[in-house]
């Protein structure tokens, strides 16, 4: 007579645990790459606005003034890049403005920093920044109240442990992206 064992051995055990927590490992890499690449999208689409606000400031505007960039945060929680220009149309110029998404979570933080310091820009306090028509050159500030003396040195987008840097130089408006 046979005797018929229908339970788990011991090794049977430990080798499903094993396969469990090399899955699980898998899971939280993914995760953490995930969340990290929110970051860096968001961190690469901040660079490439600043960047073409500055060509609009450069080429497209004869005589019509200085280019106008926003970073906000919507009431939604993600994060917001408006450029302002004005426009020749008709006999007479127009202020143009173009709005893009460029955090497409709200886990992400975006900070800056000037000679004041660190700050986070949230939804009572937003990131205005206005480019020299004649130089390129990059200052705090937006139509009307521009502030020469408070240049932008960086803008840092995070998520989590993740952390993006773009290092501007203000006085010629140069933006470098490390992400």
């Amino acid at each position: 007579m046979k005797n018929k064992n229908a339970g788990f051995s011991l090794i049977e055990l430990v080798v499903v645990i094993a396969v469990m927590v090399i899955v699980a490992g898998i899971g939280v890499t993914w995760i953490g790459n995930i969340s990290g690449y929110r970051a860096r999208e968001c961190a690469g689409k901040v660079a490439s606005s600043l960047n073409g606000a500055k060509v609009k400031s450069l080429s497209k505007q004869k005589n019509t003034g200085d280019a106008y960039w926003e970073l906000k945060k919507g009431s939604d929680g993600k994060y917001y890049v408006s450029t302002y220009y004005p426009e020749y149309s008709g006999g007479g110029y127009t202020l143009v403005e173009e709005t893009a998404k460029v955090g497409r979570t709200s886990n992400l933080k975006v900070t800056y920093t000037d000679v004041d310091g660190v700050h986070e820009v949230d939804s009572a306090n937003t990131l205005k920044l206005c480019y020299d028509r004649s130089t390129g050159a990059l200052y705090e500030g937006s139509s009307g109240s521009v502030d020469k003396s408070k240049n932008i040195s960086a803008i840092n987008v995070s998520n989590g442990s993740r952390s993006y840097k773009i290092e501007i130089v203000a006085k010629t408006g140069k933006v470098i992206g490390r992400y």
